[in-house]
């Protein structure tokens, strides 16, 4: 008697809820929703980047009230007082009806990154998960000089982080090394 493998059926389920999100996003937000969702004023994505990196914030809002931005900025001075800066800015037209507000900053000139996380978000997003993206995730993207795909992959990291904490799983550091 064969029994189902969970882990490849629930990957499935996750892959089949991701697609139905994304094509209701794609339609709720034809009308009115976020205009600006990438600020890459430092010119690091092509339009084709830009568009993935779109559809992600598009499934973390549809499938977890997250409104997630990116915003690369050459010469900051100080990434955290920008940071705060920008998302107090972005906080103004925020998407989310619960105010759960993320935002990577990349400062490709400083080779830093900064996220942050609103208040309501600090149970997913940990200090340990933040550390993470900022001491560890980007670092082999800025050294080999493939910024574009950093942002890519923490932004990927950052909504399979929201789907297992939807699912109860706490932040292993050592699942992503």
């Amino acid at each position: 008697k064969m029994r189902p493998n969970w882990t490849w059926i629930s990957a499935i389920g996750f892959g089949l809820a991701a697609a139905v999100a994304v094509v209701a996003g794609l339609v709720w937000f034809g009308s009115g929703g976020p205009r600006v969702l990438v600020e890459d004023n430092a010119g690091l994505l092509t339009a084709e980047q830009n568009d993935s990196v779109s559809q992600y914030h598009r499934f973390l809002l549809i499938g977890h009230d997250i409104d997630y931005r990116v915003v690369s900025q050459n010469d900051v001075s100080d990434i955290n007082r920008f940071a705060v800066k920008v998302f107090e800015r972005l906080d103004e037209g925020m998407q989310s009806k619960t105010g759960r507000g993320l935002l990577l900053v990349i400062a490709p000139d400083e080779k830093l990154v900064r996220l942050e996380v609103s208040r309501s978000l600090e149970p997913v997003y940990t200090d340990a998960f933040v550390k993470y993206i900022e001491e560890r995730q980007m670092v082999p993207f800025f050294v080999s000089g493939r910024i574009a795909d950093g942002i890519l992959a923490t932004t990927e990291l950052i909504v399979t982080r929201a789907q297992e904490a939807k699912a109860n799983v706490e932040f292993d550091a050592s699942r992503y090394a």
